[in-house]
């Protein structure tokens, strides 16, 4: 049986669709795990971690929320939940993200919770 591994691409942040930057072929993952891509929609309403198992509405576990190294643009609501995440253990690896890609977005708020989620307050949250 295969470990699952999320690879959450996160179609590159929310500003692009991963069909278009990968086509057929993605990224390549570890050898022996398996992975599964993640839209904003879903990761806010599927996704939940309960002492660092994180689990999808459809009974799948995974050990791993990333965001390859195109991750740029993440929205408010997206950095509440990985914030809510990262609180009760998920690992979440990649890079911090640079912008919101909405104009609603509470800029304060923003950075805030980018500083809280990779400025080294959780051990699980990796760049």
């Amino acid at each position: 049986m295969a470990n699952y591994l999320s690879v959450w691409y996160f179609e590159h942040g929310e500003d692009t669709n991963v069909c278009t930057e990968f086509g057929s072929t993605p990224q390549p993952v570890p050898e022996g795990y398996q992975w599964d891509y993640c839209r904003p929609n879903a990761l806010i309403g599927q996704i939940k971690c309960n002492n660092g198992e994180i689990v999808s509405k459809s009974g799948t576990s995974y050990k791993v929320i990333w965001m390859d190294r195109n991750f740029e643009y993440v929205s408010v609501p997206v950095l509440r939940k990985l914030a809510r995440l990262a609180k009760n253990g998920a690992w979440i690896g990649g890079p911090k993200p640079v912008a919101s890609p909405s104009l609603a977005d509470d800029m304060e708020e923003w950075n805030t919770l980018v500083g809280k989620i990779w400025g080294g307050k959780y051990p699980n949250v990796v760049v």
